[in-house]
Formats: structure tokens, sequence, C-alpha cells
């Protein structure tokens, strides 16, 4: 069964070293002879995997989420308080230094596209793989980017509300924001490249249903339904992986040569390997999730809300109550990121993909059943099979009531919900989000201070939502 992995090659590969020169943007031009082979090509690529995989640890996602109401104030770090209290500065060095990261796989990327041209005697098709696969990650940062250092797609008529800067080449030039609407077509662009020229089998690299599964999700934060629904069914009916009908782990510790789950469509990878003369070693990518949510003397950095605690406890028969949580000393932990001290981290999975499916179905017109069914799959491993199916004669609005709930149960923790409550805000819902519109000034993270000193430069409001 093939899997979509990102893999930190730069530290589990002994073969393959980073080059130092793609640690930060260049001053000048680069010299040509930094690409002679697909070798050179190929290690910036990794390089580009690393440096997301060194993103998706659970960085990026706690800050999506400490935007919502899932989760407690944080315990100590205040970086993340701030996060929390929408109150972010360009002095807030956790967040500058992941919109700094996204920024590095886009140069890095870049660096590769612009640059590939100078390398002779390709393989057949080892070109256009190459350039794809930098075409899915530029994109693909440049839509984390904009999803928090901007307010949500729909926002203004037009979405002229200020984005990020695209960057589309390698070069440290300073740039004013884009809009939102510009950002979004680059990404499409970018996604829509990489999906036509993927290969449908590209090893542990993406791959044609990678993009697709990025898409659907792009699409759906659209409220581009049919888009959501092509793209979802595509990677479902690929037959490439298959749904947990039973298991509730979606972060299985690893293991030698088994590093993800059949549901896993696109992610950041840990792995265990065997060095020369037998012995194993680790590459950990899930050590910030691992690190936040771990209890430390009765207490964890991210504890679960009480109004989080309040949505799912409404049914005690929900077997994700005694998976996925623990209650200790009044206090709620969320257990799913830290039983298991290695593992990977899906970032699209069939799981999401069917949710989506099914609220997209409704919200199109589309086949109810099919709705249906692809939330009784949800429900009938969160249940005892059958006693808590959805009926066949729920309309489309308690589909897609269903459909949020389990949307919001399923993905606690990973960084997708905040997301959702802004999306449900731009259709026209009265949406508050701790006590504040979702779109209150605090909800787009300030940027860092280095691009205050561009002239012209807009910088997010500050001071909070509340």
């Amino acid at each position: 069964m093939k899997k979509i992995l990102i893999l930190a090659f730069c530290f589990t590969l002994p073969l393959v070293s980073c080059k130092k020169w793609l640690d930060q943007p260049p001053t000048g031009n680069l010299r040509e002879d930094l690409f002679n082979t697909a070798g050179d090509a190929q290690e910036t690529l990794n390089s580009c995997y690393d440096a997301l995989a060194n993103l998706y640890d659970g960085r990026i996602q706690n800050i999506s989420e400490l935007l919502g109401d899932n989760l407690n104030q944080p315990n100590t770090n205040n970086d993340l308080r701030s996060v929390y209290a929408r109150q972010t500065t360009f002095f807030n060095s956790t967040t500058n230094k992941v919109y700094q990261d996204l920024y590095t796989v886009i140069w890095r990327c870049n660096t590769l596209i612009d640059n590939i041209d100078l390398i002779p005697n390709f393989e057949a098709g080892e070109k256009e793989r190459l350039v794809a696969e930098a075409r899915f990650l530029r994109g693909f940062c440049h839509w984390s980017a904009v999803k928090l250092w901007a307010q949500p797609y729909g926002a203004t008529p037009g979405n002229t509300h200020a984005g990020v800067p695209i960057r589309n080449r390698a070069a440290a030039d300073p740039l004013l924001r884009n809009t939102v609407q510009e950002v979004y077509d680059f990404v499409q662009a970018d996604l829509e490249f990489a999906y036509n020229n993927l290969p449908e089998s590209n090893g542990v690299y993406a791959s044609k249903m990678a993009a697709a599964g990025v898409l659907a999700t792009f699409h759906f934060l659209k409220q581009d339904w049919a888009q959501a629904i092509s793209y979802s069914s595509e990677v479902i009916n690929s037959g490439n992986f298959q749904f947990e009908t039973s298991s509730l782990d979606r972060f299985p510790q690893i293991v030698q040569d088994t590093n993800t789950t059949s549901e896993f469509v696109f992610g950041t990878v840990s792995t265990i390997y065997a060095l020369d003369g037998g012995s194993l070693a680790q590459d950990r990518r899930c050590g910030t999730f691992v690190s936040n949510y771990q209890i430390n003397n009765g207490i964890a950095e991210l504890m679960v809300s009480q109004n989080f605690q309040d949505f799912i406890s409404l049914n005690p028969a929900d077997k994700r109550l005694l998976s996925w949580f623990s209650a200790e000393n009044g206090r709620v932990f969320l257990k799913k990121f830290f039983t298991n001290q290695i593992y990977s981290v899906p970032i699209v999975h069939l799981t999401e993909l069917h949710l989506i499916r099914a609220e997209a179905l409704s919200e199109n017109g589309g086949d109810l059943s099919q709705a249906r069914e692809d939330i009784n799959l949800i429900l009938n491993r969160a249940f005892e099979p059958g006693t808590n199916e959805i009926p066949t004669t729920a309309t489309a609005e308690d589909v897609i009531a269903e459909a949020r709930r389990q949307y919001r149960i399923e993905m606690i923790g990973e960084g997708k919900y905040t997301e959702q409550l802004r999306r449900y805000g731009v259709m026209g819902e009265n949406i508050l989000i701790r006590n504040a519109p979702y779109d209150c000034p605090g909800m787009a993270i300030q940027f860092p201070n280095a691009e205050s000193t561009v002239i012209g430069f807009e910088l997010n409001p500050e001071g909070g939502c509340n």
C-alpha cells in the first residue's frame, strides 16, 4: 500500500548532507556551480522537506489551535499565551520563527526552480518531477502562512484584504503583502501544477494523491464544494489508503519499517532506521506535540478547555473520551499526542477527507446517502457499531451539523478546527470564539519586525479581540 510521506532526509540518510548555503536567503547571486547534477537538485529538494517537517511537528498546529476554543490558556509559555490572548506582536519569537521557517522552505523551493535549467542530463521525467515537488511545497507553505497571518478567505468582497507576500523566485528583495485572492490564486496554480505533474507513485516523496488531498482541503475552505468533493473522492477511491475502522490511534508509536497508518495521505514522518553495525537510530518529528501536551508534575503546557470538554461529553458512550483524554486533578489532558513518544504526524488523512466530503456534498445539494455513509464510518468507530449512526431521514442541514461536530472532535489538537470556525463566519454565521468575533484583529498573527522595515508594508492591527 502506497503512503505519501514527508521524510527528513537530511537527518535520516547518511549519504545526504544539507548544504549550508540553504540555511538563509542569499544577499547576492547564487553560484552556478551549486547545481551541476540531478543529485544537487534532489539534495536541495530534500532540504525543503526537512524544513517543512520541522514546522509540522506541532509548532504550526499549536498556533492555529490556540486561536480557537479547544484549549485552555498555555501554562507558562508567554509566546503561546500571547497567541491564545490574540495579542501577538512582532516581538513574539515563536510566531516569528514559524513565519521565517515557512519562507525558508519557500526560498529553498525557489532556489531549485530558478536553477534547475543549469543542470544537464536528467533522466526522463526527472526534471518535471523535481519542479512539481518544489511547487507543491512552495504552494503549501504560502497557504499555511496566509491562513495564520491574514484574515480568512471570503472576509472581504473579492478577497482584497491583505494576505502575505508572494515569493516566486529565490531573492531577498523586500516585498509588500499581496491580497488574499492573489495568494490563493498563486497557491492554487502551484498545487494544480503539482497535481498534474507529480507521478502516481513517488516513494517517500509527495505524489499526485498528496496534491489531491491538499487540494481537497484547500477548496473546502474556499467553499468550492464541487472541487472539494472531486479531490477528496479521488483520494478516498484511489485504493492507496484504507480507513481505520477500529483503531482510534492516529499517532501510533512507530517501529522499524512501519511508520504511518493506512489513513496517512500527507504529513511528516518519524523513522527508526539501521546504522552500519546493526544499531538503530531515530528521526523524531513529533517533538513539539509531545513536549507541549506531555503531563509533567500534574500539569501540561497545553490542556483541553472546558468548552471542548462540555462539547464532547454530551455522549458518554463515545470511545474517544477514554482513548484521547486523561482527567487528573480537575484538568483534562490530550493524551493522543503523548501516549506515544515517537510517531509520524498526518497533515491530511482519510478521516478528514470523509468529513470534508460529507459536508461538501450536503452544501452542494449532492448525494446525501454518500454523505451519511462518510459520517457513519466515523460514528461506528467512535461508538459501538450501529448504535449511533446518522439516520436515513437526516436532512442536508442535519448532515452538515453532524459532519461539523465530528470534525471538531476528530481534529482536536491538529490545528484545523479554527480554520473551519473562520469559514463558518465568512459564510454568514454568527461565530464567536471565546466571546470575540472570528475576524477580530488579533485572529491574524502579527508579522516579524523585519517585515515592518519594508517601506509600505502593512502590519496587522494589534490589541487583541476582547
